[in-house]
């Protein structure tokens, strides 16, 4: 695991950022 700041930051913003788009292709059917 990184353990400076901005990159536990930007690990957490990824994480974020990728459950909602696994929501978003879940439910988006165009």
């Amino acid at each position: 695991m990184a353990n400076h700041k901005s990159a536990l930051k930007r690990i957490r913003a990824n994480a974020a950022k990728r459950l909602r788009n696994r929501y978003q292709a879940k439910t988006t059917r165009t």
